[in-house]
């Protein structure tokens, strides 16, 4: 058996284990699991399987139906990622930020930028009264 085939089964076991636990950690989370684990679970699946016309092949591009089903499920993996990463940067946001009905985290940035400002110059005022 040559690296390449070695490699390949590996990956024909691989992905769709991974599918198998987004299925299963969605499960667990229920009505609160990303929408996205239900899109991964049977995509992870579809990779382990062009793995294995891959072996067969002996060439990921060959034939055109197996290259664009690699390309349909990368594209899919590499959106999934970027959903991931927005949200991650949503909460993170979100999380220590006190909501406020006047404005949220943004006015209370602008009062604490012009409070700031205000207390700097405070010094310099007395100064110039000869205080």
């Amino acid at each position: 058996m040559s690296a390449f085939e070695i490699v390949n089964w590996g990956e024909v076991i691989l992905w769709p284990a991974i599918g198998v636990g987004c299925l299963v950690y969605g499960l667990k989370k229920g009505s609160g699991a990303d929408r996205i684990l239900w899109i991964l679970a049977p995509t992870f699946v579809l990779f382990g399987i062009s793995d294995f016309i891959e072996l067969r092949t002996g060439a990921w591009w060959k034939p055109l139906g197996l290259l664009v089903l690699k390309a349909a499920c990368i594209s899919v993996f590499v959106i999934a990622a970027f959903q991931r990463y927005r949200k991650s940067l949503k909460s993170e946001a979100s999380e220590g930020a006190p909501e406020s009905p006047d404005g949220g985290l943004e006015a209370q940035t602008v009062e604490k930028t012009i409070g700031a400002n205000a207390a700097d110059q405070e010094p310099a005022r007395h100064e110039l009264a000869g205080e």
